[in-house]
């Protein structure tokens, strides 16, 4: 009976079939490899078909091809994706520093949507989200087998309007928050110093204007009567961007050689990205602090910086996004992301599913856990008593409760104040040698 009917169904599909092969071997111009390819191709369009046919509700030949497409594409890895014309066109604002949403770099994981990293200063970040949390639900919606760019729609939306999230943290159970949706204006560059003497750069994404605001900041601090000595590039919970604003931030540090190179399925298909003479701001030490949360771009430039001996880098074994995608417009203002190569370190090492091992391991330990700890911890002193005489010697007596919210973080800090201590040691190594 099945036979039968499946039977009737292919002598009707005869032209649907016909215009599905034209559209799976026109658009790529490319043949079908075998007669498996074909036969697949053939009980594909016989189950489509049947669908269109016969299921308990009206079903688009268009919507069955996209949901096909989309599995096809989400079963290779968790970035290749169907970008349909909406998402697509969205995604065209994700590197220009200002776009609506939530700030939030989400990957795959297990079929469920995984926070990589909240950008700093967005609702996100501000709401308390953290690397590592699923999110289980956008807008009473499920993400169980959502695809990152599905996720990524949702949550955007007109600013000033508010979105539910469902968040599940380790073992606690789900919480949810509601959100409202902002103008994402990235900087992607802050500064600080540290002491006097060294120089604090969190970089949160690497944007179209990466590399000239770290350039900027670098030639702000570092004239001719710059007290710095050190360098502390801050890339904890970056989740990367542009590979061009890697690749010019590193050159920032590094006169000459191999920053990064590609490779595809191929292995002579390996393309290499160079440090050009004569962009090196400086050579002053430096540390480089990352997370289980940075990724990508900042993998390639904590990698690059690791072989070639130029920084010291500091913190937790980094996410591991070794994989090169590339989009491919599909002419009806759709388009594919489909993952290409994977990236190499100039030392030849794979980041893709290992990460950057660092130099030196340290805790993640929250600031306002240090500052417990500290406070706990010291000895009380004449300072501590109430209505106590300032000491007129002291020039920061007036400005010790005006310090910026992000001295005030990196005050309590934990791996930024055992990154000063690395390049204390650096210090005193450099001048020992100049004796």
């Amino acid at each position: 009976m099945k036979s039968h009917l499946f039977h009737r169904i292919f002598q009707r599909t005869s032209l649907t079939f016909s215009a599905f092969l034209c559209l799976m071997l026109g658009s790529f111009a490319q043949p079908v490899k075998s007669e498996i390819a074909y036969k697949e191709l053939e009980k594909f369009a016989k189950i489509m078909q049947f669908l269109e046919d016969n299921y308990v509700e009206p079903v688009k030949q268009k919507d069955l091809l996209e949901s096909a497409i989309k599995g096809m594409l989400q079963d290779l890895d968790p970035h290749s994706a169907y970008l349909n014309a909406e998402i697509f066109s969205e995604m065209q604002s994700e590197t220009s520093g200002r776009f609506g949403g939530l700030g939030i770099e989400v990957s795959i994981q297990d079929d469920w949507i995984i926070v990589v990293s909240p950008i700093d200063e967005t609702p996100a970040d501000k709401a308390g989200i953290l690397a590592g949390d699923k999110i289980v639900k956008i807008a009473n919606k499920s993400t169980k087998g959502m695809t990152l760019p599905e996720a990524v729609s949702l949550m955007r939306g007109k600013p000033g309007e508010p979105i539910k999230v469902m968040i599940v943290r380790g073992q606690d159970k789900p919480f949810e928050l509601t959100l409202k949706r902002e103008i994402i204006k990235t900087r992607s560059v802050r500064t600080e110093v540290l002491g006097d003497d060294v120089l604090y750069l969190r970089l949160s994404q690497f944007m179209e204007t990466s590399s000239q605001d770290m350039e900027k900041a670098l030639k702000k601090y570092l004239a001719k009567d710059s007290k710095i000595k050190g360098l502390v590039l801050d890339l904890r919970g970056n989740p990367g961007g542009l590979l061009n604003q890697a690749v010019r931030i590193c050159n920032l540090f590094i006169e000459k050689g191999t920053i990064v190179y590609t490779q595809g399925r191929d292995p002579k298909s390996k393309e290499f990205q160079y440090a050009q003479a004569g962009v090196k701001i400086t050579d002053l030490p430096m540390v480089v602090l990352v997370s289980g949360s940075s990724a990508s771009a900042s993998e390639i430039v904590a990698g690059a910086l690791q072989d070639h001996k130029r920084a010291l880098i500091a913190g937790q074994r980094t996410f591991g996004k070794g994989s090169v995608q590339t989009v491919i417009p599909l002419g009806d203002k759709s388009g594919l992301k489909v993952t290409i190569a994977r990236y190499y370190t100039p030392n030849g090492r794979s980041i893709q599913a290992k990460g950057i091992e660092p130099d030196f391991e340290l805790l993640a330990i929250d600031p306002e856990t240090v500052k417990r700890i500290k406070d706990e911890s010291k000895y009380r002193s004449e300072a501590d008593l109430e209505g106590h005489i300032d000491n007129p010697t002291d020039p920061d007596a007036d400005k010790k409760k005006k310090f910026s919210s992000l001295k005030d973080r990196l005050e309590n800090d934990y791996m930024v104040s055992q990154a000063r201590g690395i390049l204390k040691l650096q210090f005193l190594e450099k001048a020992n040698k100049s004796k």
